[in-house]
């Protein structure tokens, strides 16, 4: 009897196991298909089976058991990626600088390099992530981050991962990029550009022994030091946060030097460095959302009027801010590979991108820097990007073209999870 209800439970757990599995796959029927590099499909077939696309293109037949879904009126993109997020993390505090040396022995404690100040070249943020967090970002269609601490000079390592709440978090790629950063600092060593570069170079020359030649087993290991010389030795590529003119040409004389596998995150100097980064093939990711306008206008008030900087500077201001705008533009036009971050405002993703296009930025740039180049750029283009046979279902199902103001987004698909969005998401 014992065993007899053993095999009984065993069947039921089977027959629940072979239902969920079927739960999970969906024929999308009926739906305007859109996919980088591809023609478009009116009234075309996807079928998603577990967490891939089974098939794509014009209908076809599938086996019973499928989720059934009309998508009458409704075009599949490729689930957007957000190519640089510091939301859905859990990080640790700052650890507290080791206790500084007598005054008297060596500098002080300020101005003493191994204090490593806003060195977190060891934290990888895929073991902090809040994965309840991901979730938030499907009412803009992103299906894929890339999480970054955006701490100090060399800020960890950048992790890729699928917006969905699971644990652990579907992690994409680990150790995607270590992130570098010349500003920042504050106060004390390295709080000035001069010794942030002086900090990276050394310890990138300390990170090149260091992958030269590992500490043998009993010897003390340094993690820092490590976490460094993979990017210095190219294990591990390298994202420099940089802005100006004058930092991205610093990121790449330190590329140069060292032999990094460099990307670049910037947008307001990047365009005065469009050829070169064409040229080296260095992609880049930009800021979805425009600079904010300064202000030309004179005081109304007379004597605040006199502490004003001169209108020819204010017109100059104004003038670098218009060509700011149009760095994206500019960056596509010299055939520049470039993805979109929504850091600082997420919300409105899709809304910042359509101001590029009215800007002039064609429509198909601003969507391959939604999908497949940024899936290129972070490194995971045989994974998400397109809507192609064989790459995860990740897709976004939306009311109409994702350049319409009017559109929205009706569901996504994460890795084949369906997640339906509510009037109030949108």
């Amino acid at each position: 009897m014992t065993n007899l209800l053993g095999r009984n439970l065993a069947l039921l757990a089977l027959s629940l196991a072979a239902s969920l599995a079927l739960a999970e796959n969906y024929v999308l029927n009926n739906v305007r298909i859109v996919s980088p590099g591809r023609p478009v499909v009116e009234r075309g077939m996807i079928i998603v089976s577990g967490d891939k696309i089974a098939h794509v293109g014009a209908p076809t037949a599938y086996e019973s058991g499928f989720n059934v879904i009309d998508c009458t009126g409704l075009t599949a993109y490729p689930g957007f990626v957000d190519a640089y997020s510091r939301s859905a993390l859990r990080l640790p505090d700052v650890p507290a600088a080791p206790e500084a040396p007598p005054a008297n022995d060596g500098p002080l404690a300020a101005m003493w390099h191994e204090n490593r100040r806003g060195v977190y070249a060891d934290l990888d943020v895929s073991k902090h992530i809040d994965p309840a967090a991901l979730a938030a970002r499907h009412n803009q269609g992103v299906t894929t981050l890339m999480l970054a601490s955006g701490r100090g000079a060399f800020g960890g390592l950048t992790c890729v991962v699928a917006a969905m709440q699971a644990e652990p978090a579907n992690v994409l790629v680990a150790r995607a990029f270590q992130e570098l950063s010349f500003s920042g600092g504050g106060g004390g060593y390295p709080g000035s550009a001069m010794a942030r570069i002086a900090l990276m170079r050394q310890m990138f020359f300390d990170g090149r022994y260091y992958a030269a030649n590992p500490p043998q087993d009993g010897d003390g290991k340094d993690a820092v030091i490590g976490a460094i010389g993979d990017a210095a030795i190219g294990t591990v590529r390298t994202l420099f946060r940089a802005d100006s003119e004058r930092e991205i040409q610093r990121a790449l004389d330190l590329t140069d030097e060292f032999g990094l596998r460099m990307t670049l995150m910037g947008t307001s100097g990047a365009w005065q460095h469009a050829a070169e980064l064409k040229q080296r093939n260095i992609g880049v990711v930009v800021e979805a959302a425009l600079p904010r306008e300064p202000n030309v206008a004179p005081n109304e008030d007379p004597v605040r009027r006199l502490s004003e900087a001169p209108q020819e500077y204010r017109d100059a201001q104004h003038k670098l801010w218009q060509d700011n705008c149009l760095a994206v533009v500019k960056l596509q036009a010299a055939g520049v590979k470039f993805a979109f971050t929504s850091d600082g405002d997420p919300g409105s993703l899709l809304e910042n991108v359509r101001k590029h296009i009215a800007l002039g930025l064609p429509a198909d740039a601003a969507l391959r820097a939604l999908t497949i180049d940024a899936a290129d750029i972070l490194g995971v283009a045989d994974k998400v990007g397109t809507i192609e046979v064989g790459k995860l279902a990740s897709l976004v199902l939306m009311t109409a073209d994702f350049t319409d103001a009017d559109t929205k987004v009706k569901s996504v698909f994460v890795a084949g999870t369906k997640f339906d969005i509510t009037t109030e998401e949108n």
